[in-house]
């Protein structure tokens, strides 16, 4: 069966880190013997692509089963849409033979609405799978809300990691949709490192105002303990938040790792000692069952999704917002940390979002699609 993918965002060499989880989710369905083409356009600011050494470019790798096939252009605003629906289209009909069963979207803007232009033009179904907290954040505007209640109405299926998005998304485009609830998967892997002597928390992260890192920062400094804790991820915040580390005089306890690979990101989950998670919103929130995957109990804020699957046998839960509960937390982790029963913490997320879950839920979505055709 031969599955096209368009995403809306996506790794790529001006942004590595973008949409790594899609990526991950594509080699699970092409390991699981599917073929996979995945159709991206990449927009870049002005800025973005006078530095871009790919701009106006197409590449096009394989690998087994994998096809990814990514063109650049410019990001204009006000035709964001248009441009990226005509880049699709440019790779369908320029880079590939068009002979697909299946077209599967993920996020609805942009992907949805050019999956469901594609399906009208060539007459192949379309299914979407939803990730955005956008529609949680009411950060939609009418014409994108409406849009988007379109190509929920006209895709065969619909798909969102949990019941919280779910809601969220009924809720905005006023509208019932049944979707079906396939959990993002765990991939990473576990190269099974002693842990740090000190007691060391792992934050991972990108570092922007939604994840709330100077809360956990804060907490910690007001906690009263002698935890460690690393930060891994950039972004717009790191500046201010490396300001207020200094301003709380903590310096020695709290680093920040950067932007790491996902081998970096094993090592650092398994020589931890717990996770630390404060964002406002998560639609899933791949990185706090990751680490779970490692047996870390967890802190974390009640923001959506991931209090579908933390509970007080794996994790500390706190309101969003709320500092001193969070300072709590750290004190009731430094105490407790090893009541935790790691080994079942394993298992469970390895049942729950293990990659054979999630290949055989998709391939039944994409048999039952095919066979109805």
């Amino acid at each position: 069966m031969k599955i096209l993918i368009i995403p809306s965002e996506f790794p790529t060499i001006s942004r590595p880190g973008s949409g790594t989880f899609i990526m991950d989710q594509t080699k699970i369905l092409a390991d699981g013997g599917f073929d996979v083409t995945v159709l991206y356009h990449d927009q870049l600011s002005p800025i973005e692509a006078l530095n871009s050494k790919s701009f106006c470019s197409v590449k096009k790798d394989k690998i087994g089963r994998l096809t990814t096939i990514i063109s650049t252009g410019l990001n204009i605003p006000k035709l964001s849409e248009k441009l990226f629906v005509r880049g699709i289209d440019n790779l369908l009909q320029n880079h590939t033979n068009n002979d697909f069963d299946i077209i599967h979207a993920h996020f609805c803007v942009w992907s949805g609405i050019c999956a469901k232009y594609i399906s009208d033009k060539y007459k192949i179904p379309y299914i979407v799978t939803e990730h955005s907290s956008s529609f949680p954040r009411g950060q939609y505007n009418k014409y994108k809300l409406k849009k988007a209640r379109e190509v929920f109405l006209k895709s065969s299926k619909n798909i969102v990691p949990s019941k919280f998005l779910e809601s969220a998304i009924c809720k905005e485009i006023e509208k019932k949709i049944n979707f079906l609830i396939v959990s993002n998967p765990v991939t990473i892997k576990d190269p099974k490192i002693s842990k740090y002597e000190k007691t060391t928390a792992i934050c991972i992260s990108n570092l922007i105002e939604l994840k709330s890192i100077d809360l956990i920062i804060k907490s910690l400094a007001k906690s009263g303990t002698d935890i460690n804790l690393n930060i891994a991820g950039d972004g717009p915040e790191l500046d201010s938040l490396k300001e207020l580390v200094i301003a709380l005089k903590i310096e020695d306890r709290v680093k920040f790792l950067g932007r790491i690979p996902r081998d970096q990101v094993a090592v650092e989950f398994s020589k931890s000692h717990f996770f630390c998670h404060a964002s406002k919103f998560e639609t899933f929130g791949i990185v706090v069952a990751e680490s779970l995957f490692f047996g870390l109990p967890v802190i974390c804020t009640r923001c959506g999704a991931p209090e579908s699957f933390l509970s007080e046998e794996n994790s500390i839960l706190v309101d969003v917002d709320d500092e001193n509960a969070y300072v709590e937390a750290f004190k009731k982790m430094n105490k407790s940390m090893n009541k935790f029963d790691r080994d079942a913490i394993i298992k469970r997320v390895k049942d729950e979002f293990g990659t054979n879950v999630f290949l055989e839920k998709h391939r039944q979505i994409y048999e039952e699609l095919f066979k109805s055709r």
